[in-house]
């Protein structure tokens, strides 16, 4: 055997570097985060709420940077135990907080119910109770860390479209016609 066939065949068994896995990685991270970010996206597409909790009023149940996931429900089939997704009305007439408490009562007026609520972390009642109309924000299901999860997610999407604008630039560039250059200019 010659040295040259030995050199071949030995570099052939070396196992491939970590410099050609972290584009992999990275890639795969990427496609996950915006495979993550397309189950959001359809989940609001859906007619379902996404909202970020931000205090810690729901601890230990919902911890702050969850996300509550919400769906739209008649008001008549909140039950006490629920967790309802509202207006903060106790803050101000047209607060745009929102808040996700546990319903410990319901009082009903005609159409409309005013809901006595509370978080599980909090020692005492909400002050005032907030009215709902005919329909409701219950919370369906929680995602413990997902806020930081989504914002990734929207990330590893802007990251897609710049690469694949990238790559449609570049393909452009390289497939335009080239002119050859002499002497007395482009021709």
């Amino acid at each position: 055997m010659n040295l040259a066939h030995a050199i071949h065949t030995s570099s052939s068994r070396i196992p491939p570097t970590g410099r050609t896995r972290a584009p992999r990685l990275a890639a795969a991270v990427v496609a996950l985060l915006a495979l993550i970010g397309g189950c959001f996206g359809y989940v609001r597409s859906s007619g379902w709420t996404v909202y970020t909790l931000h205090g810690h009023s729901m601890e230990p149940t919902i911890t702050p940077g969850s996300l509550v996931v919400a769906r739209t429900v008649r008001s008549s089939d909140l039950e006490v135990g629920d967790i309802a997704v509202f207006r903060v009305g106790w803050l101000e007439a047209e607060s745009r907080v929102m808040a996700a408490h546990r319903i410990e009562l319901l009082a009903w007026e005609g159409e409309r119910v005013s809901i006595f609520t509370k978080g599980d972390g909090n020692a005492v009642s909400d002050p005032i109770p907030s009215v709902l109309g005919e329909t409701a924000l219950q919370a369906a299901f929680t995602v413990a860390g997902g806020a930081t999860l989504l914002r990734l997610a929207q990330l590893a999407g802007l990251v897609c479209v710049a690469v694949a604008g990238y790559l449609a630039l570049a393909r452009r560039l390289v497939s335009a016609p080239r002119r050859a250059c002499t002497a007395e200019g482009l021709s």
